[in-house]
């Protein structure tokens, strides 16, 4: 069993799905629920934050790297990538693994409307599983 740590939600009243009134604390509250059953999928697997920082009308970016600030208790996997097309350089990135519920609930307090996990686990990323 993984150590408990405590995740703090601000902004719980920003309404991120203004069609529907769905606010912050909802989904937070909505992947607090769903997190044990959840968390299995995700875990040891690459994760790239896709941040809805305005909920959706503000719509979205995708960041890999693991922010600074980010707490240390979230692992990190080191791996290679290369932008779409072909251009820029490849670079090395530290991809956050999100394998406990307050990972989960951190990635909501950073914005994280959907979960996008790699398809392979870090001890096999050509293996998509």
């Amino acid at each position: 069993m993984s150590p408990q740590h405590d995740v703090t939600l601000s902004s719980a009243d920003r309404v991120l799905f203004p069609e529907d009134g769905i606010t912050k604390g909802d989904l937070y509250a909505y992947y607090d629920a769903v997190a044990d059953v959840l968390v299995p999928h995700l875990e040891d697997r690459p994760f790239t934050m896709k941040r809805w920082r305005e909920g959706l009308p503000g719509g979205s970016f995708f960041q890999k790297q693991a922010p600074k600030g980010m707490p240390d208790w979230i692992r990190t996997a080191e791996f290679r990538t290369w932008p779409r097309g072909s251009k820029g350089e490849s670079r090395l990135v530290d991809f956050p693994l999100v394998n406990s519920r307050e990972a989960v609930l951190w990635m909501v307090q950073m914005h994280c409307i959907d979960m996008n996990a790699w398809y392979s686990r870090v001890d096999k990323p050509d293996r998509p599983d």
